[in-house]
């Protein structure tokens, strides 16, 4: 297992991180595939971003239903497999 921890939104970098539960953490960038443990199953997404003609942008997640906030807030495990 890569890392296996909570996710957080790390301002000063712009990017979704993994905090690991053994302290390591791990930047998730576009294209990335991590796992959120819903009701007791691991349900895999990856990360992206759409750019917008005014220069802003906006993450989401590939799997229908899965927030970025949401998942963040509930402070749901994620993970990063190899």
């Amino acid at each position: 297992m890569k890392i296996k921890g909570l996710l957080g939104y790390e301002k000063q970098v712009d990017r979704y991180v993994i905090y690991g539960d053994d302290g390591r953490r791990s930047e998730l960038h576009c294209g990335d595939y991590f796992e959120a443990r819903i009701a007791n199953h691991w349900i895999g997404t990856t990360i992206e971003m759409q750019w917008y003609n005014d220069g802003k942008h906006r993450y989401f997640l590939t799997q229908g239903g899965l927030g970025l906030a949401e998942l963040i807030e509930a402070s749901v495990p994620v993970r990063q497999t190899e």
